[in-house]
């Protein structure tokens, strides 16, 4: 009862102006403490890559925004200080407020404790934090102009934290990783995909160009098997039988053997010269062919193919014979997926026969495929094609009906959220073999759940 009277006369004369001053004051440190609450999390969670591009649209706020963020560990140090000083402060003055209405030291002291740590972690953190969060590069272009200025009136207060950082940051300097990595580039893509902020075939584009410079020429060229040719010795009447029926612009002329290229006739040019001729010299209608390695990267190869002003090249293996021909146009399917003209053969890869059964060309690539039956875990070993894969894990020469197996695993999450694992057989039978090359399988699909 007695401190009750005390409390009661006490807050009577609590009221006053220099008093009032003081809330108005805390209520100030807790906006601050707020401000730099937010600012800390907003700049810490924001995309670089998201504000540059609006520093590059002149957004307002942008540029301070991408100044900050640049440099970040200075302005952390600016945002700790700061909000540690004004935290340090409300509860100081929110003390000395208690300590007019409670004589008590104790007591008052245990109230103060209880209500700043309260009302910091709501006003001062929590909330500021959340709203910060859920839009972090709004939250930048409001907060950057203001904490633009901090920073340079705090500066002389942050030199020793900031010297102290680099100190303890010298190697990381040295080995410093990039803003955004491939891999979280493609990530961005497909959730970019996913939130229909840009199509399936354009994230497709944006993986194949991606992956230029990881595919190799022997994984796009036209084997040596499949590349048509000419002989030099040739007759007029055969090699334009050959331009007729293939219908290339472009044929690589051998001498004694496919291994010895000796040039490039163009269509155009030789059809030009036989108008009204009789006798013509194939020699002197030859361009000097382009000889690329077959572990070459198809990105060097379409650069190497721009300098030379060349559309086709003819690929080397390892004993200085011919392994095939990759052509400018091969290149850019690996970007923008098959390109076809009015003389190609449109040809379905992959088509669902029920559930569990496909057939498949045996050119498509093995991560085309697994990316179709949405398998994560492919083979560890990189194949150019389905054919290729089969024959690696085949010990015999290709048959006609013969079934090849191959098991993998599966990791699934089910409509309850729960974790299932599966092991997965892959039966593939040979539907169509050709000189015991394989061109058609037909793939079926059986499961056993190993674990939940």
């Amino acid at each position: 009862m007695l401190y009750l009277n005390s409390f009661l006369l006490s807050a009577g004369s609590f009221f006053t102006l220099p008093n009032i001053l003081l809330i108005i004051a805390l209520i100030l440190l807790l906006l601050c403490s707020a401000f730099f609450s937010a600012s800390e999390i907003a700049f810490s969670s924001s995309s670089n890559v998201r504000i540059k591009t609006l520093a590059e649209e002149n957004v307002r706020g942008s540029r301070k925004a991408l100044y900050i963020s640049e440099h970040f560990d200075n302005a952390l140090s600016t945002v700790l200080v700061g909000n540690n000083f004004v935290n340090i402060l409300s509860t100081t003055l929110c003390a000395y407020l208690f300590l007019m209405l409670i004589e008590n030291p104790v007591i008052y002291n245990i109230v103060n404790t209880v209500v700043m740590t309260i009302v910091i972690l709501i006003f001062g953190e929590i909330m500021p934090k959340s709203i910060a969060k859920a839009n972090p590069e709004k939250a930048c272009l409001f907060l950057a102009p203001i904490l633009y200025v901090v920073m340079k009136v705090l500066f002389i207060f942050c030199v020793p934290f900031n010297l102290l950082q680099k100190a303890m940051h010298k190697k990381k300097s040295a080995n410093a990783k990039p803003t955004v990595t491939e891999d979280e580039l493609e990530t961005i893509v497909e959730t970019m995909e996913e939130e229909g902020v840009i199509e399936e075939e354009d994230a497709d584009i944006i993986y194949g160009a991606l992956k230029l410079n990881d595919v190799c020429v022997k994984d796009v060229m036209t084997p040596r098997v499949d590349v048509v040719c000419i002989n030099i010795k040739s007759n007029i009447e055969d090699i334009k039988k050959t331009f007729l029926k293939t219908q290339f612009s472009r044929i690589p002329v051998y001498e004694k053997s496919k291994d010895n290229i000796i040039g490039i006739l163009n269509e155009k040019t030789f059809f030009s010269a036989i108008v009204g001729k009789t006798h013509i010299n194939i020699y002197n209608m030859l361009t000097p062919a382009l000889f690329v390695s077959k572990t070459s990267k198809i990105n060097d190869v379409m650069k190497l193919m721009q300098k030379e002003q060349k559309h086709m090249a003819i690929v080397s293996d390892e004993y200085g014979g011919t392994s095939g021909v990759v052509t400018m146009e091969d290149c850019f399917e690996e970007v923008f997926g098959e390109v076809y003209d009015e003389h190609d053969d449109i040809v379905n890869t992959i088509s669902k026969i029920d559930d569990n059964k496909y057939r498949v060309n045996a050119e498509l690539s093995v991560e085309e495929l697994f990316d179709y039956l949405q398998i994560e875990k492919m083979p560890k070993e990189k194949y150019s094609n389905i054919a290729s894969f089969l024959c690696s894990i085949n010990d015999t020469v290709p048959q006609q009906n013969k079934i090849i197996t191959y098991k993998t695993i599966d990791e699934t999450i089910d409509e309850d959220s729960k974790f299932i694992k599966k092991q997965l057989i892959l039966s593939f039978k040979l539907v169509r073999v050709e000189k015991r090359r394989i061109r058609e399988v037909e793939l079926t699909i059986t499961q056993q759940v190993l674990d939940k």
